[in-house]
């Protein structure tokens, strides 16, 4: 009579192996490679990790180029799931981080002095209209 017992070949040596506790998943699956293909695959992961990047950006590009109206969509709808967990963990950043925020603001404020005075000079003239019936506005419910 014969059993049925499973051959374990590691698909990266073609080895026989026979798993132990650690050649299990915690799901519960069983790896499709044995330990020294796996510890050298590790090792190669950490000596070239510039190079797998620079071979995983076109790759990535190419996707996000085709499925970009899917990912920004996802992207709004998480936006919108967690408002209130987005806007909390904002407000704590610029509590944690207020010193570093208002010196970044005061100098780039210093920098580019003469470009914000532009903007302010182009919005006054775009929106005048607004302006002068705002003005209006409240002069008349001041009186």
């Amino acid at each position: 009579m014969a059993q049925n017992i499973q051959e374990h070949r590691c698909s990266g040596c073609r080895c026989l192996w026979e798993p132990t506790e650690t050649d299990v998943k915690p799901s519960g699956v069983v790896y499709k490679t044995c330990n020294k293909c796996r510890e050298k695959k590790k090792q190669y992961k950490l000596a070239n990790a510039d190079k797998i990047k620079e071979q995983r950006k076109p790759r990535d590009k190419q996707y996000y180029l085709a499925n970009t109206d899917k990912i920004k969509a996802q992207q709004k709808q998480y936006n919108l799931d967690h408002a209130d967990e987005i806007k909390a963990q904002q407000k704590q950043y610029n509590l944690d981080h207020a010193d570093e925020i208002k010196a970044y603001r005061k100098q780039y404020n210093l920098e580019n002095k003469d470009k914000l005075k532009a903007q302010q000079k182009q919005y006054r003239l775009d929106h005048a209209d607004e302006i002068k019936e705002k003005k209006n506005h409240t002069l008349n419910n001041t009186i």
